[in-house]
Parts: C-alpha cells; structure tokens; sequence
C-alpha cells in the first residue's frame, strides 16, 4: 500500500502527498483497483490528496469517495474511516460544497482516532470561514489549538481575525507568511494581496499573487479576496450541487441536486420515506416506517429505514443529508429540500410508487390521482 499520512500544511491538517511522478500515479491507480480494501482505500486516498495539490478538484472528489465508501463497506478498511472522511470533506469543501465539507468534518469528530480530531476542528474552521460564518470559524480554530498548538492552527486563527479585522491583523499576517512557503504560505498571500490592492499598493499585491499562484490547492482562497482572484483571472468553483435537493417521483425516480441526477434503485421506498419528512418534517422513526412501509416486526422495519437512509446519504455524498437523534429523523435543515409529488398542482395519471405501502403513501396515490385533499398534512387518519 502507498499512503502517506504526513499533514499537508493546508490549514485543515489533511493528511497528503506531494507531486508525484507518473510512474507513481499509475502504480496508485493500479492499487487502487485490487487487492484488500485497506490498500485499495489507502492507494485512493493517496490518489486523492496529490490530485487536491495539483488542482485537481474533480478527480481528488471521486478518489475521495471512493475511499470513503471502502471504509463504511469492508471492516478491515476502517482504520482509515477518519482520514477518509476529512479527505472528502477538503474535496467537498474546495469544490464549493460547503454543506457536505461541513458535515464530513463532524462526522471525522465522531471517529474515535488519535490525533484526528485536531485536523477535524481544522477543516470546520476552513469551512466555516470559506463558507462567510468567520466567529464560527474561530471558535473550530481555537478547539483545534486547545492541546496541541500547530502552525497550521496559528494560520487557521489569523485568516479568520484577518476576515474580522483586516487592518488590525495585516502585520501579523504578513510576518507570519514570511516564515512559511508552501499552501500555507499561498493561503496567506491571497488575503495579503486583496488587502494590498484595497490600499492601492499594487506592487506589494503583485508579490504576493506570485507566491499565491504557486499552490493550486490554496486557490480557494480567492472566493473571499474578489480583487486580487479578478487580477490573477481566478475562476472560483460554484457550490456543486447548490442546496436545492428535489425528490423526484412522478416522471422518474431519483434525486436531483443542481444539473446532477441521481436515479435511486428499488421500488421507491426510500423515495418516499424522504417525500414523507419533507411533507411532515422530523418524524419519529416508527411512524414514518408505519407511513410508507407498512407493517412488519419492529426489527425489520428499523433495519429498513436504516437501509433507506444509508442509501440516500451514499447517493447524495452527504452524510449529514438524513440524521437520526433519539429516534427521529431528520432532513439537514442546511439543504433546500423539495419533492414533485408535494407540489401544489402535482397529478399523475398513473399509481404513485404502486409498490410503496402504508397509510401515507396510500393517501398520497389517492390525492395526486383524483387531487382531492382529505387528510391534513402531517396527521394519520384515524383508526
């Protein structure tokens, strides 16, 4: 197996590698595709971490993944389960899914793994900073520095006093970076730069875009320095996906998020056991299972709504997408969650998921057949 667990200088502690020659990439790629599940997830985390250090987003995102869902599937990989999820919540977080970056990183905090949940309070301070809530962000940085103080803990706190306080932190920042090279000098320079040519000093701004230019895992940066991205001709990443999560049901069957569609297999249960927290909000595990799953033993019902919902997080990248906390089950509040079969003018001249029981989803066929509204929305009938 190929893994190189050094932390990458990169605010958020991921563990990474550096450029590596084709010859390495190949061999990675080969590794990735055979062998026990460990060195499969460990040769894609690799994989993963040097396309992140040349830029390369979309590739790193699918390693990432990849490596992710080896780690929740086969035993033996789960070692690697923390670094797998901070990996994919970098890889999120650079693609401008702030939301799935968010939830990766609590999910990380949750792995019982030494030193980890020091590099996962890093990348939900990078997140939350990235992502405009800058207070939030301090306090993920200072939980980070609590035990053990890092450099890369010391530029996570100035970045984010720098988005507080710009003026009263530039000294500070600027010494800082001239102790540093690499993403973490670059992450440095992006803001010394904006702040720079907020001052008209566009010699001192040019000098610091040239270190920043050097680190492609860094670019981020320019979503919160609009100035300097403009002069350096920074294309900067669109949220992929956005919030917007819409349950499809009455053409086809699956999720889509943003321009992605995402068919969903099986005979539509997890479809509407998502369309009946949407209608209803959060909902007691039992009654939803008696919503749209009908009867059954207790035990199987629970282990099929777990089924669903594991389903739904695997096909959406989100772990966070669907949560249960004391036995109710919630939808992420942070995505816009919509569903066809709820619209107000939805009709469909055939049964709606005919193969869905219980007293809901029967409710709903009968509603969107003949468009009678019966039953009040979140209420079971009596009897």
């Amino acid at each position: 197996m190929i893994l190189d667990l050094t932390p990458l200088p990169g605010l958020d502690g991921l563990p990474a590698t550096g450029p590596l020659p084709g010859g390495v990439f190949a061999a990675l790629h080969a590794a990735s595709r055979q062998g026990a599940a460990l060195g499969r997830a460990g040769a894609l985390l690799t994989l993963s971490r040097a396309h992140l250090s040349r830029g390369e987003t979309p590739q790193a995102r699918i390693c990432a993944d990849e490596a992710l869902h080896l780690t929740r599937t086969h035993r033996l990989a789960r070692p690697l389960r923390a670094p797998a999820l901070l990996t994919a919540s970098v890889t999120a977080r650079v693609s401008g899914d702030h939301a799935a970056a968010l939830a990766l990183a609590d999910a990380a905090l949750r792995v019982r793994a030494a030193d980890w949940p020091v590099h996962a309070h890093l990348a939900r301070a990078a997140t939350l900073r990235l992502s405009g809530e800058p207070w939030g962000a301090l306090s993920a940085a200072h939980a980070a520095q609590e035990d053990t103080r890092t450099v890369s803990g010391e530029v996570a706190e100035t970045l984010t006093w720098f988005a507080i306080d710009p003026a009263g932190t530039h000294a500070r920042a600027a010494h800082l970076a001239g102790r540093l090279d690499g993403p973490l000098q670059a992450r440095l320079a992006w803001h010394l730069a904006e702040h720079a040519l907020a001052h008209g000093a566009q010699p001192e701004a040019e000098g610091w875009l040239r270190l920043a230019a050097t680190q492609p895992f860094a670019r981020e940066e320019a979503a919160l320095t609009p100035r300097a991205a403009a002069q350096a001709s920074v294309t900067l990443p669109s949220a992929e996906g956005g919030r917007a999560v819409q349950v499809l049901t009455l053409t086809r069957q699956g999720l889509q998020r943003g321009a992605t569609f995402t068919p969903v297999p099986g005979d539509g249960r997890a479809l509407a056991l998502l369309t009946f927290l949407i209608h209803t909000g959060p909902a007691h595990w039992e009654r939803a299972a008696d919503a749209v799953l009908g009867g059954g033993e207790r035990d199987a019902l629970y282990a099929q709504v777990r089924h669903h919902l594991s389903s739904v997080r695997h096909l959406l990248r989100h772990p966070g997408a669907v949560t249960s906390r004391r036995g109710l089950l919630f939808l992420d509040p942070a995505l816009d969650w919509q569903a066809d079969a709820l619209a107000p003018d939805a009709r469909s001249a055939r049964p709606w998921l005919p193969h869905v029981p219980g007293w809901w989803a029967e409710d709903r066929r009968a509603r969107l057949h003949d468009g009678e509204e019966r039953i009040a929305p979140g209420h079971r009938p009596p009897g």
